[in-house]
């Protein structure tokens, strides 16, 4: 059986300060930008793979006999029915007080991102404790690619796509002022300002197409986009 090696062989096993300082604040945005510079510890458990087989009508012990015996180390999930979530722990206490036999592994947030994006859907941080907290989609791609996660309706990058949807879809060729509401990342508001007429369907239809087909506002969405538009 091969085990990782540690990431951090000095670590005491600890929760990072202000990830708890974050937690406890209950905001989710100051939660993941604690949890991007924090370690955290995943769960491994072992599964035996060969057990040593009793002889009918003798009495054999396997360290007598010399039978190996052999284990499969594997990463720990969360199932509810059609969700898969990955756990993920502020430190060794948490992950003992969810599973005693689990063995740590301390990894950086980033890494725990890329696997439970790979293999599951969400993560949940100390599903042991008191106040466990999921993590969505959304977040672990942040944490994952390496972009701050804030709302959606203060995201530079959702403000530049708006920006090149609106001028690819609406007629008039005039720089169109638009603010965006909803902090829920699946479901915003644009108010495009200024004496300019209400989109007819076709351009609708057009700023849809180009608002779901952006990359950068796919990364930042939970589930599906809802956009609701407001003139003013």
């Amino acid at each position: 059986m091969r085990i990782a090696e540690p990431l951090f062989p000095n670590d005491d096993g600890s929760a990072n300060p202000q990830l708890i300082a974050a937690m406890s604040g209950g905001d989710r945005y100051e939660i993941v930008r604690a949890l991007a510079k924090a370690r955290v510890f995943i769960a491994l458990l072992a599964k035996l793979e060969s057990p040593a087989i009793e002889t009918p009508g003798a009495k054999i012990r396997s360290a007598d006999a010399g039978i190996e015996q052999e284990s499969e180390v594997s990463l720990a999930w969360l199932v509810d029915g059609s969700v898969k979530a990955l756990p993920i722990f502020t430190s060794i206490a948490a992950l003992n007080a969810w599973n005693v036999v689990a063995r740590p592994l301390g990894v950086e947030a980033q890494r725990a991102a890329v696997v439970a994006l790979a293999d599951g859907e969400i993560a949940v941080m100390d599903p042991g404790g008191k106040h466990p907290i999921e993590i969505g989609p959304s977040a672990l791609r942040s944490l994952a690619l390496g972009y701050e996660y804030v709302p959606i309706s203060v995201d530079p990058e959702v403000r530049r796509a708006i920006e090149e949807a609106l001028e690819g879809s609406l007629d008039g060729g005039q720089k169109i002022d638009f603010s965006v509401f909803g902090d829920f990342p699946d479901d915003f508001v644009i108010t495009l300002a200024g004496p300019i007429p209400a989109p007819d369907h076709a351009q609708l239809s057009a700023l849809a197409r180009h608002l779901a087909e952006d990359a950068r506002i796919r990364l930042r969405l939970e589930a599906g986009l809802q956009v609701k538009i407001a003139t003013r």
